[in-house]
């Protein structure tokens, strides 16, 4: 909305170029997240969400609810952020890699089969070779 607003005023006094661009994708950004946000709500609740609106109630609680959700989501993402990522290829040349066991997982593909659509699951194996995997 800010660079809306900016661009908006900018376009206004006359300048142009990128500016129109600028502004032409923020606003195309803003039309884009208020239809999500609708249709998510409707998604989430039903034409029952979308009518709370117009007659608004206080949220209802939970158990297992948090008090503060903004303030534990932002401390989480700060100790992600902060905290060292770890890094398998620091130790791809220890001994004891070639002798690990290979990973096997399933992966799951989705397929149509007589009109639905149905998870097709193949398996996978990885093994870490030293010096090939990067």
């Amino acid at each position: 909305m800010l660079t809306l607003s900016a661009t908006g005023v900018l376009l206004y006094i006359g300048h142009g170029g990128i500016w129109v661009t600028v502004h032409y994708t923020a606003a195309l950004v803003v039309l884009t997240y208020i239809v999500a946000h609708v249709v998510l709500h409707y998604c989430y609740g039903g034409v029952a969400q979308l009518l709370r609106l117009f007659r608004p109630q206080a949220l209802r609680r939970f158990p297992g609810m948090s008090r503060h959700p903004l303030a534990l989501a932002t401390a989480l993402g700060a100790i992600v952020l902060v905290a060292p990522s770890a890094s398998i290829s620091a130790h791809a040349t220890a001994l004891s890699w070639p002798r690990a066991p290979p990973c096997r997982s399933w992966t799951a593909r989705w397929t149509i089969r007589s009109g639905r659509m149905r998870p097709c699951f193949h398996p996978n194996t990885a093994r870490l070779e030293p010096g090939r995997n990067r």
